[in-house]
Formats: C-alpha cells, sequence, structure tokens
C-alpha cells in the first residue's frame, strides 16, 4: 500500500514495479522514472489520490486490469506531461474515473487503454495499428 501525506517520488532512472495488488490512497505519487504496472491485480486509488507522471517520466501498463476506486472519495486526479502507455496484453485497460490533465502523451501500443473521466487535454493521444484509447462520449476533454 501507498497511502499517507506528504509526496512519494520515483526519482529519473528509478522503477517501480508493480507486482502485487496496490493501493493508493491519499497520497501524492510523482513519477520521474518509471512505474510499471504488470502485476495480474487491480489497482486501489482513492482518497483524493494525485498522481504526477512528470516530463520523462512513464507509466506502462502490462495488463488487462483496472483502477478502481475502492478505498472513498474525493476521486484521483492523473497529471501527465511523461507518458501513459500500455505495451502488451489485448485487453482494455481501464484508469477509472477522476481526472486526467494529459499534457505528455497517452499512448496504446496493444490493447485498449480506457479512462472514464473528465479533464483536459493539450497533449497527444497516439494508437498503434490494432489498439486504442478510448475517453467515454459522456465526459469532455477540453
Amino acid at each position: 500500500m501507498l497511502s499517507g501525506t506528504g509526496a512519494k517520488t520515483i526519482a529519473s532512472g528509478g522503477t517501480l514495479n508493480l507486482q502485487t495488488s496496490t493501493q493508493m490512497a491519499g497520497i501524492t505519487l510523482n513519477i520521474d522514472g518509471m512505474m510499471v504496472w504488470a502485476s495480474a491485480n487491480n489497482i486501489d486509488v482513492s482518497q483524493g489520490a494525485i498522481i504526477n507522471i512528470r516530463n520523462g517520466g512513464v507509466f506502462e501498463i502490462c495488463n488487462d486490469y483496472n483502477v478502481y476506486i475502492f478505498g472513498g472519495a474525493p476521486n484521483p486526479t492523473w497529471n501527465n506531461a511523461g507518458t501513459i502507455r500500455k505495451v502488451s496484453a489485448t485487453g482494455v485497460s481501464g484508469l477509472g474515473a477522476g481526472t486526467l490533465n494529459n499534457t505528455g502523451v497517452f499512448q496504446a501500443q496493444s490493447g485498449t487503454i480506457e479512462f472514464t473521466g473528465g479533464g483536459a487535454n493539450s497533449g497527444n493521444f497516439n494508437t498503434s495499428a490494432g489498439a486504442a484509447t478510448s475517453v467515454w462520449a459522456s465526459r469532455r476533454m477540453g
């Protein structure tokens, strides 16, 4: 479990491998390096967690699991100035509800990355042949 007050940082050049069920409750997580989500488990991101994928940082998805909000409101905020990418597995990986502020790259190299919240986008959505990115039509990405 990653929780508590204050910020936790994955330093540039560092890697955090999520290999088990993970909870991010009320945390601010700064990703300057890489966070690899390869486990056969969902992630619980809740209680106002803030995930900052900074310029040069990467959140890499290697499975077909989902981010859920089990631990309570408020919903999480994803601030992406780096790269969110799905690199393997051919099904859907959902990032759940909340807010996605994308000034970086949101990239599906395989399968589908789905986001069901709102937010703002001035970055890039890149999709390889046979892959997809999905932001629900009922939500607005400004």
